[in-house]
């Protein structure tokens, strides 16, 4: 946390000093100072600010995933924080109409923001593709557990091969499903909880039938999500 605060305060202090440079090079320069060169400053300053607020929403994300994912923010804001100040002032510098400075500093604006939505959108969607991704590998390992409780709460040695076996081809089903496995899904949790029924008193035939059954349900599912992907 600390560490994550002097790194604020660093890059506070970075664009703090960039902001005075454009400033002193500004007015040491000689400038005319007409309306393009007002223009050009404007823009300017504010591609500074733009770009520390973006780097700052960027790099303050709370895992190390997400802020991965903000490295394209990054690129685009810094790109364009170099591309306009390197043409601010060289139109502060130029007879160029007003119009024109506009028109450029606008353009190159307008660019930069589409660029920060398209990646916003793109992070968004998959930060949303992770967290499904990680429920559906939760579902898995939460039945391979449950299993695993099972088997080691009953003392029958055939009982207990039975449920390992299980076990092992739950642990190497497809983590990642699809909506249209929902009922099959549904079928083998259900399987799971008449098994665990059957096992408090360890009635071999029936919790081997229903293991078979799991187990054929288990490999129709996984033949089905090769079939979707």
């Amino acid at each position: 946390m600390k560490s994550l605060s002097k790194n604020k305060i660093l890059a506070a202090a970075g664009f703090a000093v960039i902001l005075l440079l454009v400033n002193v090079l500004s007015f040491a320069i000689p400038f005319t100072r007409n309306s393009g060169f007002w223009t050009s400053y404007g823009f300017s300053t504010f591609a500074i600010v733009l770009t520390a607020a973006m780097s700052f929403y960027a790099l303050g994300r709370t895992d190390l995933r997400s802020r991965f994912y903000g490295l394209p923010v990054l690129y685009i804001v810094w790109t364009y924080l170099g591309i306009q100040l390197g043409a601010g002032f060289i139109l502060a510098s130029l007879p160029a109409p007003l119009w024109l400075n506009i028109l450029l500093s606008g353009v190159m604006l307008g660019v930069c923001f589409v660029g920060l939505i398209a990646v916003e959108i793109s992070v968004t969607e998959i930060e949303r593709i992770d967290r499904t991704v990680k429920e559906k590998v939760f579902r898995i390992k939460s039945l391979q557990a449950e299993v695993d409780s099972m088997r080691e709460k009953i003392t029958d040695a055939d009982l207990k091969k039975t449920l390992q076996k299980l076990s092992d081809a739950i642990r190497y089903s497809d983590p990642v499903s699809s909506p249209q496995l929902a009922e099959l899904e549904s079928n083998i949790e259900h399987s799971a909880a008449l098994l665990a029924q059957e096992l408090e008193t360890e009635n071999t035939p029936a919790v081997q039938n229903i293991c078979d059954r799991m187990m054929q349900l288990l490999n129709e599912r996984n033949r089905k999500c090769k079939l979707f992907k």
